[in-house]
């Protein structure tokens, strides 16, 4: 992979830069599984089709893990879904921080 060198940016491992991408991925997955869950509950989309296109996803997404399997190996697998459950927990705790100043009581109050 190619990395782009911006001034003042930190250097990254090839397998820190290779887990980034496939959590990205994977990432790409759920968002997909969700966005198709949600479209089948506001009845946009026939259930058939939301069940068709899931099934794809999900054949896909299994593809795509084989090939984690074969390509990093047990150990880097294990580093990887490690690395991913951190960042996933760093997105949720950024979102619940968000929220929280959002809707904090101190947020809508201005000095009269």
């Amino acid at each position: 992979m190619v990395q782009e060198y911006k001034p003042g940016s930190p250097k990254i491992s090839g397998e820190l830069e290779l887990f980034m991408c496939l959590h990205a991925m994977d990432s790409a997955f759920d968002r997909i599984q969700r966005a198709l869950n949600f479209l089948n509950a506001r009845l946009v989309l026939r259930p058939e089709s939301v069940h068709a296109k899931s099934a794809a996803a999900e054949a896909l997404q299994a593809e795509i893990n084989q090939e984690l399997r074969e390509t990093l190996g047990d150990v880097n697998l294990e580093n990887f879904h490690q690395f991913s459950k951190n960042v996933r927990r760093s997105e949720m705790q950024l979102i619940d921080e968000c929220l929280d100043l959002a809707y904090s009581p101190n947020a809508t109050e201005t000095d009269a």
